[in-house]
Formats: C-alpha cells, structure tokens, sequence
C-alpha cells in the first residue's frame, strides 16, 4: 500500500511525495514552510523550506504522533526503545540535535504538542506502574518535566499549550460515566 503526502500552498496544491512508499500522518508548521510526515513505519521525512524531501534521523523504534512547531524548527514524536517502553523526544532541526523530553519506565508517553515559540512541550502519559493504569497530563520546559494532573477518578488526555508555553487546556473524562467530560485550564504562575 502506498499514500501521497500533498499540502495546499501559496494558493495551489502541491503533491510532496510520490507515492512509492506508504507516507502518512503529516503534520505542517505553523507558517506552513515545512511538512513532516511518517514513511513506512520506521521513518520521518520533512519537506523543507526549500522544497526539499528529506529524511530526519530519529530515536528509537515505530516514530509516531509527529507535531511540528510554528516556525517548523523543532519536531516531536513518540518511539519505542529497545526494551519497548514508548518516550517522547524532541528534535531541533536547525542544530540536528535531540532531547529526550520523557523516558519514565512502565509509563507510554504521547499526544505530545508544542508551544508556538517552541519552548514547552505538553503530553499525555498512560502510567502502567500502578494495578490500574492512571492517564495524566504533563509539561516540560528547560528541560524539566512537571505533572499537571493526578489521579482524580478519570482520564485526563489531549493537551494543547498556548503559543507562549504558559497556559495549557485539556480534556478530563470520569472513569466511571465517560458521558461526564470536562475541558480542564491551567495558566503558569496563577
């Protein structure tokens, strides 16, 4: 099976890829300069500024939930390691450096987004170390990761963060009635 990857550009279509592999989940910056996208599974690819195709090395094993920022500078994802435990990284583009954002044992870290001036990454991680598997929302910033949200009779998931990394939504769903949602703010420093 195969997919082509295109994008709606300075007023036209464009076909980024040409179909010969299986190219899915793309995701484009904020100023739609640059395009990331999963290749069979294993790869990240990025179309630049340049019109350019090309592959981006990565961590780990299965790279997925790719989210690029606005200025398309920085990528994240989530991939496995080698003893199959699932981390967040984040990818500087420019420098071809990477961090791992979070790699807790037992917990799947994903749905990861960051903030517009790419200095705050938000994410989601299902923490398997407990009898019952508890989903809480995290931060991370200058390199330290914060839990925001702790076991509270439901599942706390899908983070967004303003473009200033100061204030984080998020969805919350009882356990117990999943008719019961709530769509949960927290603001830094209030």
């Amino acid at each position: 099976k195969t997919a082509v990857i295109g994008r709606w550009h300075n007023g036209k279509t464009e076909t980024l890829t040409d179909g010969k592999a299986t190219d899915l989940f793309a995701e484009v910056s904020g100023n739609g300069e640059r395009v990331v996208w999963r290749r069979n599974l294993n790869h990240v690819f990025l179309r630049d500024q340049n019109e350019v195709n090309k592959p981006l090395a990565t961590f780990g094993n299965k790279p997925a939930g790719l989210t690029i920022d606005h200025e398309g500078n920085k990528i994240l994802y989530a991939a496995r390691d080698e003893e199959g435990d699932q981390n967040l990284y984040l990818t500087d583009i420019q420098t071809n450096q990477t961090v791992e954002v979070s790699a807790i044992k037992g917990m799947a870290e994903y749905d990861g987004q960051i903030s517009g001036d790419g200095s705050t990454v938000v994410f989601t991680g299902l923490d398997r170390r407990k009898e019952k598997a508890d989903m809480n929302v995290y931060v991370w910033r200058n390199g330290k990761t914060e839990q925001l949200t702790w076991d509270d009779g439901g599942i706390n998931t899908k983070a967004t963060v303003s473009d200033d990394g100061n204030a984080v939504s998020w969805f919350w769903i009882d356990r117990e009635d999943t008719n019961h949602r709530k769509v949960l703010f927290w603001e830094k420093g209030v």
